[in-house]
């Protein structure tokens, strides 16, 4: 049975535009470390973030920091590395040792826990729908029209995301949500995945079929296939899930 399963397929869009990155023994025995990218632009941001972001992680990891200040530290490297390109990237990343977990996001990408009776949520929706998110995009100066935040004629939907220095005047940042929590004993599955998935679906609804997985390649396919066949997405779809019960220390 395996530890951890993915999904991906390209949708009804005219390229693929999301990445990710599975790893087990990132910097530790033992531990392990997942991200969805979801770029947008072109694929070049996403691509090159699924290269690098898990190494600067690690990075500063080796230099003493925690996990949440490693994740932050991260996102602005890897964004400030990004500054000259046309392309950004949405981002859910996880790092999981023993029974600590700790999820960051910037944008819309979303990391989810299922446990035996319910589901609680990682990561923050980074869109002007959020009131907080918002405030501070117009706070900064920014311009929102309908679900995008506008500098000159060009709009981006997520209010957070790696790359787009265009944006930045705006109010969009790299700044991360970082969150951490301990795995609990009824905890079965995590699910990172891009709005391709939970923009058709709600967290109830995805905990509501991985639950009846036996394993997590099978979870990925069937929350894959539900997206895409039955609910009608037509995004590019990237779902990573990890076996949680297989990963408590």
């Amino acid at each position: 049975m395996s530890r951890a399963g993915v999904f991906e397929e390209q949708g009804m869009r005219g390229r693929m535009e999301d990445a990710h990155v599975m790893l087990l023994n990132l910097y530790q025995h033992g531990d392990i470390f997942c991200g969805v990218y979801d770029g947008h632009s072109g694929s070049y941001a996403a691509s090159y973030t699924a290269e690098v972001l898990h190494l600067r992680f690690a990075g500063y990891l080796s230099k003493g920091h925690d996990p949440k200040q490693a994740f932050i530290y991260a996102y602005r490297k890897v964004s400030q590395e990004l500054s000259t390109e046309t392309s950004g990237t949405t981002a859910a990343t996880v790092y999981l040792f023993e029974r600590n977990l700790t999820a960051a996001n910037a944008g819309d990408c979303r990391a989810i826990i299922v446990s035996s009776e319910g589901v609680r949520q990682l990561t923050r929706d980074h869109r002007v729908e959020d009131t907080e998110e918002r405030r501070r995009i117009i706070a900064h100066g920014g311009i929102i029209r309908g679900s995008y935040v506008m500098r000159d004629m060009s709009g981006l939907m997520p209010t957070r995301s790696l790359g787009d220095a265009f944006f930045e005047p705006a109010g969009v940042t790299s700044e991360p949500y970082v969150n951490s929590v301990n795995v609990q004993k009824d905890d079965l599955w995590l699910v990172c995945a891009s709005d391709g998935l939970f923009d058709v679906m709600n967290n109830h609804e995805v905990a509501a079929v991985v639950r009846k997985a036996d394993e997590a390649q099978a979870a990925a396919d069937v929350l894959g296939r539900e997206a895409l066949e039955h609910r009608a997405g037509t995004d590019n779809l990237t779902a990573v899930v990890v076996d949680l019960s297989r990963s408590q220390g």
